[in-house]
């Protein structure tokens, strides 16, 4: 008789205790799927945010706190940087483009961002509706913050000092010129103008003409790995500035991340051990109320390995049906949070993807599976039948 009919069969007849196996196994998986998933997500979009940018540029302070408040914009910059220590640096040969962000006002937690038309362009952005900025008090908002804002070409709204919060509110409004599409990275979160803008309304604000405008930050790619060495180490000996790479920043970003993921990794693991532990106690009890079907197998004819493969082979589907459970249910439900969670779902995180590590974890739940079913497979491999047979007769 078919093996696998036997198995299904076998199963079958255990439907509850199997349930509960396969039902531990899938939420093992499932929370893995869940961490490899938003894991993922993470060091994605941390790796789109620094795409095309080799080095930033800012006043003194922590590299870390330059790269989280000029590229995340999750933090508060060191300073500003003077016109003239500004101009000296973008005519250094070493670099291949600069592009110059003036920050200090936002609109109800959004960023204004004072910048180029490269700025857009390094993000892959493209218009939904409307056009770039080409005067003064001109905007272009991303994705995220004209949802949240409300905000159309055609709009009006005004900054309020700070970059974060309801802060003193400037007269002067900004006028909406066009709206971008998505892009997955923090564009979509910041509010866009010329440099010009915001340097013009800070200076109307403090009733003064500013005869060396400041920006915050550079961003900057070099021309060559060489330059990327020697262009920072140069800069940095001035102590005016201090140029800091988001490759060395990233990974130390990522350490710290890595760090709880694989803490929260180590309860997964945990429940997939149980999972194992849940489908051998499962094979070991079925074992005492089976021997007497396995001898009755044997008398008929099936050699000794084909019943430790048939035990085997219950193990492993029951490990089968929890991984594709717990794929399945992992991805629907970081999906389903993707659309729950703001910050989620403003970062465009998707479960329509599917990362290498499942596949190591799903083969990693069906070898606990396989050598949970080893101990009772060998038992049922040693039963003497004619002995079960003969001690069930004289019962």
């Amino acid at each position: 008789m078919n093996l696998m009919y036997l198995a299904l069969q076998s199963l079958r007849q255990r439907g509850m205790h199997t349930f509960l196996c396969v039902l531990m196994t899938a939420f093992s998986v499932m929370a893995g799927v869940i961490i490899i998933l938003a894991s993922g997500h993470v060091h994605d979009r941390i790796r789109r945010d620094t795409a095309g940018v080799d080095l930033v540029i800012g006043a003194p302070g922590s590299p870390l706190q330059i790269i989280l408040s000029s590229l995340y914009h999750v933090d508060i910059p060191t300073g500003n940087l003077e016109g003239a220590v500004v101009e000296g640096i973008v005519r250094n040969p070493a670099i291949a483009q600069s592009i110059p962000l003036a920050l200090g006002d936002n609109v109800r937690g959004f960023r204004i961002v004072g910048t180029t038309a490269d700025y857009i362009t390094l993000y892959g952005g493209t218009y939904e509706a409307g056009l770039g900025w080409q005067d003064s008090m001109q905007a272009v908002v991303g994705a995220a913050a004209a949802h949240a804002l409300g905000l159309v070409p055609g709009s009006r709204f005004s900054g309020a000092h700070g970059l974060a919060g309801e802060g003193h509110h400037h007269e002067e409004a900004y006028h909406v010129t066009g709206v971008l599409k998505p892009t997955g990275t923090v564009m979509d979160r910041l509010i866009m103008t010329s440099v010009e803008s915001v340097q013009d309304i800070h200076e109307h604000d403090h009733h003064h003409d500013n005869a060396d405008p400041e920006i915050t930050a550079l961003l900057v790619k070099v021309r060559s790995p060489r330059d990327l060495i020697n262009f920072p180490r140069a800069l940095n000996r001035q102590g005016s500035v201090v140029a800091a790479s988001p490759a060395m920043e990233l990974t130390r970003i990522t350490s710290a991340l890595g760090l709880s993921s694989r803490i929260v990794m180590g309860v997964a693991v945990g429940l997939m051990l149980m999972a194992a532990l849940s489908i051998f106690s499962g094979l070991a009890s079925s074992l005492q109320t089976r021997t007497h079907d396995i001898a009755v197998m044997r008398l008929l004819g099936m050699p000794r390995r084909k019943i430790f493969v048939l035990i085997i082979v219950e193990a492993l589907i029951t490990a089968a049906a929890g991984v594709v459970t717990g794929l399945i249910a992992g991805h629907g439900a970081f999906m389903t949070l993707s659309h729950i969670i703001p910050l989620l779902q403003a970062s465009q995180a998707t479960g329509a993807v599917f990362y290498i590590t499942e596949l190591y974890m799903a083969g990693t739940v069906l070898l606990a599976g396989l050598c949970a079913a080893l101990i009772p497979a060998c038992r049922a491999f040693r039963l003497d039948a004619g002995r079960l047979l003969m001690r069930g007769a004289e019962a």
